[in-house]
């Protein structure tokens, strides 16, 4: 099954410096002057993001405060998510203050994540080898 055909990027030129194309296929970017375009991301999120819970994730590339992809429709670099513990908090520790503090110190604990997002009364040690929690 093909899901993107096309994407052969003609004129997307500079090496290493092609990389915030990737997603935009704007040409030329080690030209001065460059201005990028909008991203296919951003382009989804403006179709689908009003049905999802979050309508758009901005992942950095790694965790070393590597670049991003996504840039807005005026070619602006969209900030990234580079703290894979920030993005799972925000994904998936929800609530009160006191409630998300609870959840984050019962994953620090070794809790498994099936008790926040299976709406599991309590997990088993012998299945997760962790403690046994409740949510």
């Amino acid at each position: 099954m093909t899901i993107f055909f096309g994407t052969s990027h003609p004129g997307v030129t500079g090496a290493h410096a092609a990389e915030r194309c990737f997603l935009t296929a704007t040409p030329h970017s080690e030209r001065g002057g460059f201005r990028n375009g909008v991203s296919l991301d951003q382009v989804a999120a403006e179709q689908l993001g009003n049905e999802t819970r979050f309508p758009s994730l901005t992942l950095a590339m790694s965790n070393e405060g590597g670049p991003t992809l996504s840039y807005t429709c005026r070619g602006a670099r969209i900030p990234s998510a580079k703290s894979p513990r920030e993005l799972f908090e925000k994904l998936f520790v929800q609530g009160t203050p006191e409630e998300v503090a609870a959840n984050v110190e019962a994953l620090r604990e070794g809790c498994s994540l099936l008790v926040f997002v299976g709406g599991l009364p309590s997990v088993s040690t012998a299945a997760f080898q962790g403690p046994t929690c409740s949510a």
